[in-house]
């Protein structure tokens, strides 16, 4: 007597398709059915049970035979990439001042199935950008976290503040494969309290190219808020506890994906791989210190992150006065003394250093004279008059008193040289000395009286390469007019 036996099976199971493959909590039903003969007669088809069935009698979810079922578990994968390229450069005293990520779930996790909750710490790794290193740190209770509307990188109002409670954002409910585009916002401190709060800056002369690197770290949470802590393989985040334990097919386990395949080797940032070199630092949600970061961060620990980093790029911008005696009418322009009837050449110099990392924008600049000692020399003579200064003629023009001249260094940083100097640098121009509103007035004082200076028409944005008022580092621009000693 022989037997034949054939097999077949079934599978009957609901799912969802995302990046990460199948809907956890799904379940999967199999079914196999036994078709054989004896002795050359078929035989009725027995179906399979996990139990193991005889009874042909019996279909597939008869009690005896049931379907031999599994539950997809869940696996809990973030990623977040620092979206700026390079540093963002700020001045001292900004507010609102953005750092910007993509945080995204690659998890498993059903729609609505998961809340993330971000903190940003304070790290000393701005790798990955230009050259420098982390001196100083922005304000804790400057820090925001919002929604970028518009996905320009940059804090504008109507972006959408994130609810924060103790320092830590969420991003509820959220579902598979979703991203969002998260500003990290926080103030700058002015030059003075950069100094006294950061012991990297040791004075006004090193804020410029001083850096503050933040590390946005996300971490999975149940979507009531809780911190999903350790997953089922003996992996924790920062404060959990290890539970490690089998597969058991009829519950759901936990398993944490984040960069699983590889090593956390060097700290490197601003990549957008799925590679550990997008992580950097770590933060207990358990019982963190607000914006201190962890050590460095591993896979598989519910966490990602990556950084990002401001860096100051600042004017730095000086003010000098100046008097000469130009001419006496005893000794002309040859050794000339201050004595009644002399003149005296009065500059101002504004100067953006060549260290700079920034352009100024000037604006105005008001001097007010002694009274009643010196009367404006409207026409800013030349001192040519034999002997008497008071004989000489105008420079420019009668009524043009003011002259402005301008010089161009070049910069420390290349990167922000001018390609075309002002034309007051090679040629000096002249403003009339009575209040005509051409950027350089004199309020008609018959003595002392108040000079007023716009920039904007002094430096005009007509000039190529540069935008009205503006002083790039290395340049400089001096007025100068003259006044008689009464």
């Amino acid at each position: 007597m022989c037997s034949a036996f054939f097999l077949t099976s079934a599978a009957w199971f609901s799912t969802s398709a995302y990046a990460d493959g199948t809907e956890a909590g799904t379940t999967v039903s199999n079914s196999a059915t036994l078709n054989f003969s004896i002795g050359g007669v078929d035989q009725d088809d027995i179906v399979s049970s996990p139990t193991g069935n005889d009874d042909p009698s019996l279909v597939a979810g008869d009690t005896g035979a049931e379907t031999t079922d599994f539950l997809v578990d869940r696996k809990l994968d973030l990623l977040v990439t620092a979206d700026n390229t390079d540093h963002v450069n700020v001045v001292p005293g900004l507010e609102d001042a953005a750092l910007a990520f993509t945080v995204t779930n690659q998890s498993n996790t059903p729609v609505d199935g998961l809340d993330i909750l971000l903190m940003a710490v304070h790290s000393s790794n701005p790798t990955g950008f230009t050259t420098g290193s982390d001196n100083f740190d922005v304000d804790n209770t400057t820090i925001q976290y919002f929604l970028d509307a518009n996905n320009d990188n940059k804090w504008d109002s109507g972006d959408t503040a994130l609810t924060t409670t103790n320092g830590v954002a969420t991003l509820n409910n959220v579902d598979p494969d979703e991203s969002f585009n998260i500003l990290v916002v926080a103030d700058i401190d002015t030059i003075a309290n950069l100094v006294d709060n950061n012991t990297g800056i040791a004075s006004a002369n090193n804020v410029n190219g001083s850096i503050s690197a933040l590390t946005l770290v996300a971490q999975v949470a149940e979507s009531d808020g809780t911190v999903i802590s350790n997953d089922d393989s003996g992996n924790v985040s920062p404060g959990g506890t290890a539970n490690d334990i089998a597969d058991d097919p009829e519950s759901q386990e936990d398993v944490f994906a984040d960069n699983a395949a590889l090593a956390a080797t060097t700290l490197v940032t601003g990549n957008v791989a799925d590679t550990i070199a997008d992580e950097d630092l770590t933060f207990d949600f358990v019982a963190g210190t607000l914006h201190t970061s962890g050590a460095k961060d591993v896979a598989s620990n519910g966490q990602a992150s990556d950084t990002s980093a401001f860096k100051l790029a600042s004017a730095t911008v000086s003010l000098q006065k100046t008097v000469t005696t130009f001419c006496d009418d005893i000794n002309g322009t040859t050794n000339p003394k201050s004595i009644p009837g002399a003149y005296q050449r009065y500059a101002l110099t504004v100067t953006n250093a060549a260290s700079a990392s920034a352009s100024a924008t000037l604006t105005s600049l008001q001097d007010v004279l002694q009274a009643t000692d010196i009367t404006l020399d409207g026409d800013f003579i030349d001192g040519t008059g034999v002997p008497a200064c008071a004989d000489s003629s105008p420079t420019d023009a009668t009524g043009n008193g003011f002259r402005v001249t301008c010089t161009d260094t070049a910069p420390d940083d290349s990167g922000v040289d001018k390609a075309t100097p002002r034309a007051c640098v090679e040629a000096a121009a002249f403003f009339s000395s009575n209040a005509d509103s051409d950027g350089a007035d004199h309020d008609g004082s018959v003595n002392s009286g108040t000079i007023n200076l716009d920039y904007s028409q002094l430096l005009p944005a007509s000039d190529v390469d540069h935008d009205a008022g503006e002083l790039a580092p290395g340049e400089s621009v001096t007025v100068e007019f003259q006044v008689r000693i009464n």
